[in-house]
């Protein structure tokens, strides 16, 4: 059986192989295998395609690639090519624009945190903090409580058991100041969120491509065995549950800080009396 040699590291390779099993140097098979050639073997140069040559991303082989990413691979990897052929920063990414969606802010850190991707999540992570600090002693210094809409529901409620529409009722719950208060805080929330969804749907890949380039080239092996390369790879990259996990808890608790002290001054000012 012919095979093929890596023309980086001359290690063979079997002829269904495009990559290099030892190196991740892209392969060219002989068209011609028969074909005899009477100087010396032309020195190899890999195609160029954009600014790197076909077979990696940004200079990074693309087998390596697939080895850090490790789960999704398949999925992530064609995506991280397709930036690189158009030279774009943009392509829709799902996971993080749905988790941002329906979680805001935390939602979208704690998918770079599966990914490892730590300081992009906690850049995330101090905008939901941030964003629930604002929000509650907005509430707070303009004396909203959490039932200021009650009269909206209620109305709604009356409406849908009665069947009449009270205009200068409805004028009146939708007018009422605190309701009012708290639509503004409340949406203000939103267009944060939506805003921090959107932005890591269309930029999380490249944030990520740039994260797994930068992480490979910084890989440092101690030794050139390929297994243990390999393995090297898929630890740095890879994905980590526990690390989501462990950071949605620690960043909703530290959310929920100012709201407890503030529950907890009121208990005790009920209990002494002070």
């Amino acid at each position: 059986m012919q095979k093929n040699i890596c023309p980086e590291c001359k290690t063979e390779n079997e002829p269904e192989y495009r990559y290099c099993k030892n190196c991740g140097a892209p392969i060219i098979a002989p068209q011609n295998t028969a074909t005899e050639h009477s100087g010396p073997a032309p020195e190899y140069s890999a195609p160029v395609q954009g600014n790197s040559p076909v077979g990696t991303i940004d200079g990074v082989p693309i087998p390596k690639v697939i080895t850090f990413v490790g789960k999704n691979a398949h999925k992530i990897v064609p995506k991280f090519v397709k930036l690189q052929e158009r030279n774009t920063k943009v392509e829709w990414c799902w996971p993080p624009f749905l988790w941002g969606f329906f979680l805001g802010p935390i939602g979208v850190a704690i998918w770079f945190f599966y990914r490892k991707m730590y300081k992009h999540a906690f850049i995330f992570s101090a905008i939901n903090i941030i964003l629930n600090y604002i929000s509650f002693f907005a509430k707070t210094i303009l004396g909203i409580e959490n039932d200021s809409l009650a009269g909206i529901e209620n109305y709604f409620d009356s409406f849908i058991d009665t069947g009449r529409f009270n205009l200068q009722g409805f004028l009146s719950a939708v007018g009422d100041r605190n309701a009012i208060l708290s639509n503004l805080i409340s949406s203000f929330q939103n267009v944060v969120t939506f805003a921090c969804a959107i932005i890591a749907g269309l930029l999380g890949i490249y944030i990520y491509k740039k994260h797994t380039v930068k992480k490979i080239i910084c890989y440092t092996p101690v030794s050139n065995d390929p297994n243990y390369i390999n393995v090297g790879l898929a630890t740095a990259g890879g994905t980590s549950v526990g690390a989501a996990i462990l950071a949605a808890f620690v960043v909703s608790l530290i959310s929920i800080i100012p709201e407890f002290v503030v529950m907890t001054i009121r208990f005790m000012g009920a209990m002494y009396g002070l």
